[in-house]
């Protein structure tokens, strides 16, 4: 039972996670989907325990890759530990979440699969676990805003008798661990038909926002999935020609529908995953391509001569079509792409010239400053949105604007080094390393069924680290990375089974209460979580309709449920300041100056806290009464600090010190800003005040020109150009 249990619970956690998405939720295609993760994961880390501990015997599954796996999670906890926010490494960044929690899910995916049972029930069974989980799903299927299992059983029949289908064929498809990889591929099928449904211009949904793809909600993370499926797919077909299943004595109406099947399913994930026409896929897509038929062999090629000869007729032209077409084409566009890098100064220039991949060769180069600065166990997982505004360049600071930030260095090795450091680097290769040297030796050591699975799977694998070198891998992708991992240990060479008994006599019950406790908190987490991101998007939805008093009891009530997410504290706090600026009472600024307070003892190393602690001590002054100026130019410079070319904080700097009669340091702070963003308004406008005050007429009558010249709609234009009638007359 406990086996079984176990196998379900494990695919229906890869079936779902991509596939599930709540219109509720803030954060739709994240939070929807790592609940699931966190959900299915708690579920089956303590059925695990719980069948070791009912039976009193630890029993598992060792593979060659056991000890890279703990010596990958080994140093990402000491990483999370010594992190510079351990709150953001160790609860993961909102939207990525990609914290230690989640690496965990990771391992415990992959050590289920490695340990995946091959006992199965009637089918019989399979129908009744099916219909059971369908009809907890439509409770929380996302197209209504009136959940009920009456809905189900009207209007939305179809959608239930698709899910009793679809549980049943992934309960089929969890019966053996080369049966395993079919989850994905009908994941990619779904996802695939549903996307293409879309580019005819139709949607079951209508969304808030464009460019919404299919149930990943961006085209670049499904076209990952969909390739990395892809060549799962391949493996399957090519799977049905085998020796070993044309000896056995199948009908052959049999066979040809499930040749038929399986070749559909190539067709429409291909058309799926390449009509969405990104570079990564399509450069991971060859190398995948080229490895697979190299790793294939010489004599199984020839076998699968006609095979491989008619999906290269067919997947080869439209290769051709879907790069070199007009319009979109990738090949077309990354030449245009190329040719404005090469006619801009340091591969950026201007915004009208502006291009995505030269953007990230200036956020890798700060991640190199990063590297040089924690070379060790790097800065923590999760903490790049907080620590790459320090190392950022000027370029990208001109490029995407002041407060331009990254969460990801758009590249996995980068990301690795800059956030787990050298030993995270050393872990990681030694983890990816060792799975490629063993699957290899067991490619041309298999028989051919186990061969073809293989060379599937390290294409795959290949395909996944290729395209991690130019995007990044999101918990949907990465899931289904470290269960393939699973298998490819599983297939490469056969698992030691390893046993010890537990005697705990009458403790059994006690522990075994224990850890039904535990899976409650644990349950009772990710209600609370998930909840708090629903009530997240009906705070946001009424402060952006301008009722912010009526936002923030949502808000505090989304911290309490969730109070380590740094972004729901963020928007709390922008809506006190907004308050307080438009009625300057001590009530809000209060709980501004307490909530921005907690926030940079939370997140010491986000400037953001920083930033808005310093308005908060300002407002908080002038509703009080009370001089805290000097306090905000502390808060102010602390955020300078954290992020050097944050514009906005030179300049409240300028002018709360030039209030003060520090006219040196403000026109320091004004210069500054001028040094990096000459064109600024407020600089030049304060500048060129301070100039004129101190009679340098020529300094001050060329800083406000500019002004006057750049700025004609700024609110202090019009002063300028008295001061420069002024200047003119003497």
């Amino acid at each position: 039972m406990f086996a079984y249990l176990i196998k379900v619970l494990l695919g229906t956690l890869l079936f779902l996670m991509p596939l599930y998405f709540d219109l509720r939720v803030a954060d739709t295609f994240g939070q929807s989907k790592m609940a699931v993760l966190y959900l299915f994961s708690i579920l089956l880390f303590s059925v695990s325990l719980a069948k070791s501990v009912y039976y009193e015997k630890l029993s598992f599954k060792r593979t060659h890759l056991d000890i890279p796996v703990l010596i990958f999670l080994l140093i990402n906890i000491i990483s999370a530990t010594i992190s510079t926010s351990p709150i953001q490494s160790i609860f993961g960044g909102y939207k990525s979440q990609q914290g230690l929690l989640t690496i965990l899910c990771y391992i415990l995916i992959f050590f289920s699969v490695t340990n995946i049972s091959d006992w199965n029930p009637k089918w019989q069974i399979k129908l009744v676990i099916a219909f059971i989980l369908s009809n907890i799903l439509v409770l929380f299927f996302p197209t209504r805003p009136d959940f009920s299992l009456g809905w189900a059983y009207s209007e939305g029949l179809l959608f239930l008798l698709f899910y009793i289908g679809s549980f049943y064929l992934i309960l089929c498809f969890i019966q053996d661990i080369y049966s395993l990889p079919k989850v994905f591929v009908f994941v990619a099928l779904v996802s695939g038909l549903y996307l293409l449904y879309q580019q005819s211009g139709q949607d079951f949904i209508q969304w808030d926002t464009p460019l919404v793809c299919t149930t990943f909600g961006n085209m670049t993370f499904f076209s990952h999935y969909g390739l990395v499926s892809f060549f799962l797919a391949i493996s399957i077909f090519l799977g049905l020609f085998s020796k070993e299943k044309l000896k056995k004595k199948i009908i052959d109406y049999k066979r040809y529908i499930f040749l038929t099947l399986s070749g559909l399913s190539l067709l429409i994930i291909f058309i799926a995953v390449f009509v969405m026409r990104v570079r990564s896929i399509f450069i991971a897509g060859f190398f995948g391509a080229c490895l697979f038929l190299i790793l294939l062999g010489f004599r199984v090629r020839r076998e699968y001569k006609k095979e491989i000869m008619a999906l290269c007729l067919i997947f080869v032209p439209m290769v051709v079509y879907y790069g070199f077409t007009t319009g979109r084409g990738i090949f077309v566009r990354t030449a245009k792409e190329v040719t404005v890098m090469a006619e801009t100064e340091g591969l950026l220039g201007s915004r009208e010239k502006f291009t995505t991949a030269a953007v990230r060769l200036h956020i890798w180069r700060g991640c190199f400053r990063i590297i040089k600065d924690y070379p060790l166990f790097g800065i923590g997982q999760e903490t790049m949105f907080s620590i790459y505004p320090r190392y950022r360049t000027l370029a990208h600071a001109k490029a995407e604007g002041q407060y331009s930030r990254t969460d990801r260095a758009h590249n996995d090795v980068i990301d690795v080094v800059s956030m787990t450091g050298i030993f995270g680097l050393c872990a990681f290769l030694f983890l990816h390393i060792t799975f490629l040297v063993i699957t290899l030796k067991a490619v041309y050591q298999s028989k051919q069924r186990e061969r073809i699975m293989l060379v599937g799977i390290v294409s795959a694998w290949a395909v996944y680290h290729l395209n991690g070198l130019l995007s990044f891998g999101t918990p949907c992708v990465n899931s289904m990375f470290w269960a393939l991992s699973g298998i490819g240990a599983v297939l490469a060479g056969r698992p030691k089974v390893y046993e010890k008994k537990l005697p705990l006599g009458s403790m059994k019950w006690v522990v075994l209460g224990a850890i039904l406790a535990f899976s409650i908190l644990g349950l009772v987490w990710v209600k609370n979580i998930y909840y708090a991101d629903i009530m997240f998007n009906q705070a946001s939805r009424l402060e952006k309709s301008g009722n912010l008093q009526d936002a923030i009891p949502k808000y505090k009530e989304v911290l309490r449920l969730n109070p380590w997410q740094k972004d729901y504290s963020d928007s709390l706090l922008n809506t006190y300041l907004t308050l307080s600026r438009r009625y300057p009472n001590q009530d809000y600024t209060k709980e501004a100056v307490f909530w921005a307070e907690r926030s940079v003892r939370l997140f010491p190393q986000d400037s953001v806290g920083w930033n808005f602690l310093g308005g908060a001590y300002y407002l908080d002054g002038v509703a009080t009464g009370k001089d805290r100026r000097d306090e905000a130019v502390a808060a102010y410079k602390q955020t300078i600090i954290r992020e050097p070319y944050l514009i906005d904080a030179y300049t409240n700097i300028g002018q709360i010190t030039l209030s003060q009669g520090k006219t040196d340091e403000a026109y320091q702070h004004f210069m500054k800003v001028l040094s990096f963003e000459e064109t600024e308004p407020r600089s030049l406008y304060y500048a060129g005040q301070i100039e004129w005050e101190r009679k340098e007429f020529q300094k001050a009558k060329e800083h406000l020109s500019k002004l006057v010249k750049l700025h004609p709609t700024y609110e202090k234009t019009e002063s300028a150009k008295k001061i420069l009638s002024e200047i003119e007359r003497k």
